[in-house]
């Protein structure tokens, strides 16, 4: 099947046509290519000779009168590139994601895999088929997360209720339904995903109470979810800064950082591994003062909370909390009930 073109240029066939901008996908503003350098991938990734440079043109100028962003490169003879396409970098982070998700079935990972594979162009296929495949040791065998995650969608843009139950565990780790067996009547606002779990944010109803508040549930949790057409209760009926509000509860609630904020300061013997781990808990945003050749003082904001007292003593012996004084004191007794618990 043929494009049939205007004025002199050439006939190119779809699948021709196809393989060019399967090429020009792998391409960016650093990484443009032209011409020559087009006919040599053909060449090597589709066996497709290609010896007349005007047809590559022919195909490019197409492509841009389709609406599809192709821009040439500042530097002259340096080609063309597609603007706004997604890197290999970018797609090796999305294949490792999916597949150290626990919240996908086995047979649900394969299937998004293969429609990223058969998505991306040839070239980072050839790449990535060479690197193995690191699964991850636990994935669930329901699929309803899944389903859930497309309903909660709809109902937060439609602005709709939902209905569900919820699971919790008795001491024997039986489950049983929480709210006596009584279905949650929830106004969602968010779905968040925090460390391979997924969660719901909303507000609860109380008919006999007229209580409004923000909660959260975790959806490998939840059973029997229905989506009504019952409208939502509006957050800013009882949030000042909707966004700022809630944001700052996924902050507390979820993430566990629920107390004050306040500048950390830990007392820290120089060692890689724990500039590392500080490095991983606030990023770039701290200070640090060389307190001798082999000791700093490293001081961030940060809230309070149990996630932070747990992960001070986890690194007791890389560094040492020396202030505030409300922090050390909240390290100091999880010590001693911890000495007290196991004698």
């Amino acid at each position: 099947m043929n494009i049939i073109r205007e004025g002199n240029m050439h006939n190119h066939t779809i699948e021709f046509a196809f393989q060019v901008f399967q090429i020009l996908m792998t391409t960016d503003e650093k990484h443009p290519l032209n011409a020559k350098q087009i006919m040599k991938r053909l060449k090597e990734y589709y066996n497709t000779d290609c010896n007349d440079r005007r047809k590559i043109y022919d195909v490019e100028n197409l492509l841009m009168n389709m609406g599809f962003p192709i821009e040439k490169s500042e530097r002259k003879n340096d080609g063309v590139y597609m603007s706004g396409t997604i890197s290999l970098a970018e797609i090796k982070m999305l294949l490792d994601m999916l597949e150290q998700s626990k919240l996908l079935t086995e047979k649900s990972k394969n299937s998004l895999i293969a429609k990223l594979y058969d998505w991306m162009p040839e070239e980072y296929r050839r790449i990535l088929r060479r690197m193995p495949r690191v699964r991850a040791r636990y994935t669930t065998k329901d699929d309803s997360i899944r389903n859930y995650i497309d309903d909660l969608l709809i109902s937060v843009h439609e602005q709709k209720q939902v209905d569900f139950l919820y699971l919790a565990y008795d001491l024997e780790m039986q489950p049983f339904f929480k709210h006596q067996m009584k279905y949650y009547h929830i106004s969602p606002y968010m779905v968040y995903f925090s460390f391979d779990t997924c969660y719901l944010i909303g507000a609860e109803n109380e008919p006999d109470e007229g209580i409004d508040k923000l909660k959260h549930f975790r959806l490998d949790r939840i059973c029997n979810l229905s989506r009504t057409n019952r409208n939502n209760i509006r957050l800013d009926h009882y949030c000042n800064n909707p966004i700022v509000d809630l944001t700052d509860y996924v902050y507390r609630s979820i993430n566990h950082y629920s107390g004050k904020e306040v500048r950390l300061k830990l007392e820290v013997p120089y060692s890689e591994r724990a500039m590392y781990i500080i490095r991983d808990m606030c990023g770039t945003d701290y200070v640090c003062q060389k307190y001798n050749d082999n000791m700093a003082i490293i001081s961030f904001r940060i809230r309070t909370g149990p996630t932070l007292i747990g992960w001070l003593m986890q690194n007791a012996r890389l560094f040492k909390a020396v202030g505030p004084e409300e922090v050390v004191e909240a390290v100091k007794e999880e010590y001693r009930y911890g000495s007290r618990l196991y004698g």
